[in-house]
């Protein structure tokens, strides 16, 4: 057991302010009367947030602010976190009687990337180290990278034209080498990460109804999982530039599948045009069928803080519902208050194609 997982625990939170671009902690940020993090895997910038001062923001321009927690219990170690370094944009304040107090929107050092645009086109030579390339974008505009290793090399060159924002460049790069586009760690770093399929990561957490000594959850958990749009029938039409379009279809007419067009009675249909084919069309048609059939189970579930990443694979065990399913978390939102309470969100992929017959 940790302090994490006593329902005894405390937690405290300070703010330290951090200079741009040494990232060095220069003082603490005081006045703090709220704030709050989200960190999401599916938005551009991974992690953001808002914060309100009962004074003026006591940095410069481009200095930031760092989020620490520090939680107790009785009888085990403190554990202190570091939940972010994030830039600050101040963007209203108010003034009364001689006050001000003001709010500010957080943003990762991602934002770094995405405000800077390319000012010439930038080009890529073949065989050139992908994720290296990437990385020395990110060291050129004052971020440190750490990253997973890698050996892929880009087959063909590649360019970008004028106006182009860094972070798309490194995240085309990273998916060329089969990489997740770029994250952050709580200090500030860019983190390059080999993508893994979530069913290849185990577990890291049980949250669950009936155990104690993993994370403090709450008594309830939303499903949300609608597969009643998954389609049967698969129809790709490819159009070549010379000769005559080809059609394929193909159908689920498995009576064994609760999908197909005999246990539904009616067809439910995804199209697709190509102009340029890989396989057959008929290939096709089969692929595109079974990835409609892969639809997402997606949970929302309120916790503790809990020493996870967004990415992680947690297993939610609420037995007394009969929910059990192994999910990745994709967001977390909390606020910076002493319980440090959590609204999460955690999904899968339930794949109802399986050994389905088609004709």
């Amino acid at each position: 057991m940790t302090a994490f997982s006593s329902p005894g625990r405390t937690t405290s939170i300070r703010y330290a302010l951090v200079s741009w671009p040494d990232f060095g902690e220069v003082g603490e940020v005081e006045g703090v009367t709220e704030c709050s993090v989200e960190e999401n895997m599916e938005s551009t910038l991974k992690a953001s947030g808002s914060m309100s001062l009962s004074g003026p923001w006591p940095g410069g321009l481009d200095d930031m602010v760092r989020v620490y927690s520090t939680s107790s219990a009785p009888g085990m170690p403190d554990e202190e976190v570091c939940h972010g370094t994030f830039m600050v944009s101040l963007p209203t304040s108010s003034h009364a009687s001689g006050v001000e107090t003001c709010d500010a929107d957080l943003y990762s050092v991602l934002k770094v990337l995405q405000d800077t645009l390319l000012e010439d086109a930038l080009s890529m030579d073949a065989g050139e180290p992908t994720v290296e390339f990437a990385a020395s974008l990110v060291r050129g505009a004052g971020l440190t990278v750490v990253a997973d290793t890698s050996q892929h090399k880009v087959s063909s060159a590649h360019s970008w034209d004028v106006g182009t924002d860094l972070l798309s460049v490194v995240n085309d790069c990273l998916g060329w080498a089969n990489f997740s586009s770029a994250d952050v760690d709580g200090y500030g770093n860019v983190v390059f990460r080999a993508y893994r399929e979530p069913s290849d990561i185990e577990p890291s957490a049980t949250l669950s109804d009936t155990e104690r000594g993993g994370p403090i959850c709450g008594v309830e958990v939303v499903r949300e999982h609608d597969p009643a749009g998954v389609p049967n029938v698969s129809v790709v039409v490819y159009s070549p530039d010379e000769g005559e379009p080809q059609v394929a279809v193909v159908v689920n007419d498995d009576p064994a599948s609760e999908f197909s067009t005999v246990r539904r009675s009616r067809r439910i249909t995804c199209f697709e045009e190509v102009n340029e084919l890989a396989g057959s069309a008929r290939d096709r048609a089969l692929s595109n069928l079974k990835s409609k059939m892969r639809v997402v189970d997606k949970y929302e579930v309120n916790m503790l803080w809990w020493p996870c990443s967004t990415g992680d694979v947690l297993t939610i065990d609420y037995a007394r519902d009969g929910i059990r399913a192994d999910c990745s978390l994709v967001k977390r939102s909390y606020d910076m208050t002493p319980l440090l309470r959590c609204s999460c969100t955690f999904r899968r992929n339930v794949d109802y194609f399986e050994a389905t017959e088609v004709s």
